[in-house]
């Protein structure tokens, strides 16, 4: 990534828009003073979201507009906008540039875009957090801040290095979780406030509901009461209307079960007639298949008719070809006869005149032989002069070159002489050189082995450190849990507690009674038995209101009781004396399903049998409802059965059940608390369990870290020794190459010295043997030039002699040459014929086998056609046996359909006679009930019920001899209550579903508290892991560079506080080469920018920003720094863009880029393009 344009319009002296465009490497801005170069730095800090105007070098946001001058008016707005190529995506965001644009209005508005959208100043921070250009960045640093990096406070400092080691964005996410646990907290706060007001309103509430439901059960029990007495009216009605619906309900069985049978029956007489058609169809289906082969059959026996009769055919065109054939052969060979005994005239004639010919042919030939003898012999005879001549001049030349080679022979062997012993120093210096680099490779390889074993260490280390905080982070979670389920369950014991220690949901009576605390009282059944939470249920359906019975001393304690009660008017409580309480009867049970009798199922004190087998004695526990049914059907409903889920089945046969809402009650209550508390023992001994393990963990954690710091400095000594030996390896292995070049050059050379002194030594050898043979040469040269002279007189004698015999035979041959013609002529006219014959003989055989191939193939069809017909007749065949197969299966399902037939239509005369008798019973069934109709009209009236709403009224307890009275007294009763409040039973069920609505919401805010707790932890964990890391690999860095910039010397970065490295500032400390540890205050100015400079660029190697702006830094610096200072720039820019203002000459002739400054109208600055030849005039 790289600044590539930066557009400006209306900053401070920019007043019109001026575009700055950038290229990777070194960019230097220049101009005279006050022409508003640093405006440009101050833009590009704007704009990547700084906020204070002090850091702009101004009061107000405000002044960063432009304000106007004496020839131009102020403006009312300014923006700024930097386009970056983004093409390795530095930044998360797929596009391959961006654009970032910041308005700012004088009414104090501001824009803010990124690629031309609108978003906030947020957006753009976070776009550039950790990048360097950050608020802390390092990037842009304006006119003196460089000294600002020195003397800033060590927290300002540490800014600084965590912008570079990139933990802003963790910082600012922990920062965020702090915020999010603040108000987490507030929330717990608020909603314990809000849960505390409600469980003060809770208990009043329910002491209303308690008594408005007391109200509500008196009157729903004196409306039973009124109803059963309606119901025993009818009860004679109701009998009758039972029986003869149960023969309605038998008839309707006996109804039933023929309809059945009827449809099963029709069912298979429909099954029956499918199957019919289905047979039927297949017939039909396999007829048409019989009709189809059978067309085919014809068919293709037409087919073979048709082959035969093109096949006698073909057989008589193949009979009349051959005989043409016949006959053309026999012509042919006539024709050959005549053409034979033509072709021997004329090869007669052609031998005679061949052998003319030839002799003719022989003359001329030997003619031209030895006229080509004399001319060659003539030639050879001058050739042979001139080469005599020129191989005597030759060994002149050779002989001059032997001395010239004896003398280079000579030059080469002295010169070999002085290499080879230069080349012995080299080769001796060579093997020096090797061994010491093979010691080198030794002691290398023992550090990469001690390099790697500490590095294995350290990963074993850190994987063991990582995996140990994990387990200790979920230990500390773990605990945290156990101690939130420990308050939580305390919480509810407490609320137990308290509700039993209040008596909460008794009747005022019981609760009246319990709290005099009577020695002769015992308690209330609920709190005086324990059970199973399997029988929680069934028990408190058995016992229902018998629950709160108060069990006494004696039958006189229950009288004082009970007039005590009168006369406080404090309620009413049922007694249980155990001086006069009896234990009832019960039978002996064996059944399916029989869990036990209630009162076997429950534990008590042994004082309290007879009151607890009075009240469960005869009360029977089932598993469900089926095996309670059928056990009191064997009993004769004369059992009192209630199952698991609490239906009961009565004496008499009355089945109570439905649903069963979940609610506390007496019986769960202390089940409940044992449970409780048995759990909260649990977590105590996990929690200690836990706790040991945290202890024992931290201690592993910091035995770790110890080791890790201690492993750390080892590599970093081992890693230091290395370098040493890489360096000198690289200096060794450039030595031994140039020795070894060397070496090579000058064996190279002594080679092809002695090569070369080979070949002149071959070259003199060559050149004496040359010279032997020329004088050779010379000598038959001689010889030859004499014998020439004989051979030419010779020959030309011969060549006379032959011209006249060739004469005489050329005219012999004139004769023999007409009469061949002749007969040649002939014999081209009967050639033509007989290739007219043969043309026609191939017509004929082309024919032949083309008929041959036909007859071949309708052969083959006919064949192909005969297996068809065979295999179709077989077809056809096993078609006519599968119809009649299926006229046969027709025919014995047409007899099952007749058959069920029959069987169907007895079934509907019987269906007929039963529906008729079901009729005549329903008549009378409406007859009864038209006189229960009477009764439902006076419970309409009085209670707004119909029967069927008043028979659930119904209660087989009621004494009907007494029920007046009891009637008369619930009356009294509900008189003596007073005003009551029935709306607070809505009210305490909404006040307590909001007190359980607010406490679950208690529990997530808490757990979600929890939650923050950790995120806060594990990213601590990492800004302390990725810092201090970076922390060290920065102080080795400042320190490398530190040494180069200065020439030694020592420099570190340091914690002002190691104890609290989370916390704690940074500070520098350096000691110059040949001094002694002092301040940084007093270090020259130039010094200090140079530290600031080593400081700086060791941010830079390490974590590279996009791009760094550097206002005037290199001000303090002599030319000997800045030189440093220039060699540490070209080398970063390589990775890292650069924008300089500067004044310094040799700064800007580091320049890739310049950009001229100027200020040609007072307080209006403006960009003008510069040639680097004339830079030194901007200086």
């Amino acid at each position: 990534m790289y600044l590539k344009r930066l557009e400006i319009y209306g900053f401070k002296s920019f007043a019109e828009k001026t575009v700055f465009d950038f290229e990777k490497g070194i960019t230097c801005v220049i101009g005279p003073n006050g022409t508003g170069k640093s405006n440009l730095v101050d833009a590009i800090l704007w704009v990547l979201g700084s906020q204070n105007p002090r850091d702009l070098r101004g009061g107000k946001m405000e002044d960063i507009i432009f304000n106007g001058t004496d020839k131009r008016k102020p403006l009312g707005f300014t923006y700024v906008t930097i386009v970056l190529d983004n093409a390795d995506r530095l930044i998360p965001i797929d596009h391959s540039e961006i654009s970032i644009t910041r308005k700012f209005y004088r009414s104090g508005e501001s824009e803010f875009y990124i690629n031309n959208v609108e978003c906030r100043l947020k957006d753009i921070v976070d776009l550039f957090t950790d990048t360097g250009l950050g608020k802390n960045g390092y990037s842009i640093i304006g006119q003196g801040k460089i000294e600002e990096i020195l003397n800033s406070r060590p927290d300002e400092k540490r800014g600084l290095f965590e912008e570079a080691a990139g933990i802003v964005k963790y910082k600012n996410k922990r920062y965020e979780s702090l915020k999010k646990l603040d108000m987490t907290q507030d929330n717990l706060s608020r909603l314990n406030d809000i849960i505390s007001e409600l469980y003060g309103r809770l208990k009043p509430l329910q002491e209303e509901s308690l008594k408005a439901s007391e109200y509500l059960k008196l009157s729903q029990r004196y409306k039973t009461f009124k109803i059963n007495q309606y119901l025993l009216n009818y009860a004679s009605m109701e009998k009758e209307s039972t029986l003869v619906g149960s023969a309605i309900s038998t008839e309707r069985d006996k109804l039933e079960n023929l309809s059945a049978r009827f449809k099963e029956v029709k069912i298979e007489h429909d099954e029956l007639r499918g199957e019919l058609e289905n047979l039927k169809n297949d017939r039909t289906s396999i007829r048409t298949n019989l009709y189809d082969a059978n067309t085919e059959l014809e068919k293709n026996r037409g087919e073979i008719k048709l082959i035969n009769l093109q096949l006698s055919e073909e057989s008589k065109k193949l009979d009349e070809t051959d005989q043409k054939i016949l006959g053309l052969i026999s012509e042919i060979r006539k024709r050959k006869a005549e053409r034979n005994e033509l072709i021997q005239k004329v090869s007669n004639l052609s031998s005679a005149g061949l052998k003319i010919d030839i002799r003719l042919k022989n003359y001329i030939t030997n003619m031209e032989i030895i006229s080509g003898a004399i001319d060659k012999i003539s030639e050879f005879h001058k050739n042979v002069i001139q080469r005599k001549d020129l191989m005597e001049r030759e060994v002149l030349i050779k002989n001059n070159e032997i001395k010239h080679v004896n003398l280079n022979i000579s030059e080469k062997i002295n010169r070999n002489n002085a290499l080879t012993e230069r080349l012995g120093k080299l080769r001796s210096e060579h093997e020096t050189i090797k061994q010491e680099l093979l010691r080198c490779f030794n002691e290398r390889r023992s550090l990469n082995r001690a390099i790697n074993t500490i590095k294995n260490k350290i990963s074993q280390n850190d994987r063991k450190l990582n995996e140990r905080k994990d387990i200790y982070l979920r230990y500390i979670d773990e605990s945290n849990r156990i101690k939130k389920s420990i308050q939580i369950i305390n919480t509810r014991i407490k609320a137990l507690e308290d509700m039993k220690k209040n008596n909460e949901g008794l009747n005022d009576g019981v609760r009246y009674v319990l709290g005099l605390k009577d020695p002769n009282v015992y308690g209330f059944v609920g709190e005086l038995i324990e059970l199973d939470k399997k029988y929680e249920r069934a028990i408190e359906t058995a016992l229902g209101n018998s629950v709160e019975y108060i069990i006494v001393k004696t039958e006189d304690d229950a009288k004082r009781l009970i007039t005590l009660l009168k006369s406080k008017k404090a309620g009413r409580a049922t007694f249980i004396p155990l001086s006069s309480i009896k234990p009832r009867k019960y039978i002996k049970v064996n059944s399916h399903g029989f869990l036990g009798r209630a009162a076997e199922l429950v534990k008590y004190d042994l004082i309290f049998r007879d009151a607890i087998e009075f009240l469960l004695g005869n009360i029977y526990v089932y598993d469900n409802v089926d095996n309670a049914i059928i056990s009191s059907k064997k009993y004769n409903y004369s059992i009192r059965a209630v199952t698991l889920d609490g239906d009961i089945i009565s004496p008499g046969g009355l089945i109570t059940g439905g649903f069963y809402k979940k609610g506390y009650n007496f019986l769960s209550r202390e089940n409940e608390s044992k449970k409780l508390r048995k759990d909260i023992s649990e977590s105590i001994v996990k929690l200690k369990d836990n706790n040991e393990r945290i202890t024992k963990l931290s201690t592993d954690l910091k035995s770790i870290e110890e080791n890790l710091k201690n492993l750390d400095d080892t590599l970093f000594e081992l890693t230091n020794k290395k370098s040493y030996v890489d360096e000198r390896i690289r200096e060794l292995i450039h030595n031994y190459k140039n020795i070894g070049q060397n070496i090579s050059t000058l064996s190279y050379e002594i080679d092809l010295n002695n090569h070369e002194i080979s070949e002149r030594y071959n070259e003199l050898n060559t050149l004496e043997h040359e010279i032997h043979e020329l004088e050779s040469k010379i000598e038959q040269s001689v010889l030859l030039d004499k014998n020439f002279v004989e051979v030419e007189s010779e020959l030309k004698n011969k060549y006379e002699e032959i011209k006249n015999k060739f004469n005489d035979f050329r005219i012999e041959n004139a004769h023999a040459v007409a009469e061949k013609d002749n007969m040649e002529a002939q014999l081209k006219e009967i050639e033509v014929r007989l290739n007219e014959d043969i043309n026609s003989l191939q017509l004929l055989l082309n024919t032949r086998s083309y008929l041959r191939d036909h007859i071949k193939n309708l052969r083959r069809n006919l064949t192909d056609e005969k297996v068809k017909g065979q295999n179709l007749s077989l077809e056809i065949e096993k078609f006519e046996k599968e119809i009649v197969e299926i006229e046969q299966k027709i025919v014995i399902t047409e007899e099952k359909i007749r058959n069920i037939s029959s069987i169907k239509e007895n079934l509907s005369n019987e269906l007929a006679l039963v529906s008729n008798n079901l009729s005549d019973l329903e008549l009378k069934y409406e007859r009864i009930k038209l006189g229960i109709e009477n009764l439902h009209d006076r419970l309409k009236d009085e209670f707004n019920l119909t029967i069927e709403e008043a028979l659930s009224y119904r209660d087989e307890s009621i004494d009907y001899k007494n029920i007046q009275k009891e009637i008369n007294f619930m009356k009294d009763k509900l008189d003596s209550l007073g005003t009551i409040n029935i709306n607070s039973i809505e009210e305490y069920k909404n006040t307590k579903e909001r007190y359980d609505f607010l406490l679950s919401q208690y529990r997530d805010v808490l757990e979600s508290k929890n939650s923050l707790e950790k995120i806060i932890r594990e990213t601590d964990r990492i800004i302390y892991d990725r810092f201090n890391s970076f922390l060290k690999r920065a102080n080795n860095t400042f320190r490398e560079n530190f040494i180069k910039l200065f020439g030694g010397g020592q420099a570190s970065i340091v914690l002002t506080d190691a104890d609290h490295p989370d916390e704690s500032g940074i500070d520098i400390i350096v000691q110059l080469p040949g001094k002694r540890l002092q301040s940084m205050s007093l270090l020259s100015g130039g010094e200090r920018t140079l530290v600031s400079i080593a400081l700086l660029f060791s941010l830079l190697q390490l974590n590279p920003s996009p791009f760094v702006v550097l206002d005037e830094i290199d001000a303090a610096l002599d030319d000997a720094n800045i030189d440093r200072f220039i060699n540490f720039l070209r080398q970063l820019s390589r990775e890292i863009q650069f924008i300089l203002i500067t004044h310094r000459p040799g700064t800007t002739d580091a320049a890739d880029v310049l950009y001229g400054i100027t200020m040609e109208e007072k307080g209006v600055t403006k960009k003008i393009s510069i040639k680097l030849s004339d830079a030194a005039n901007w200086r």
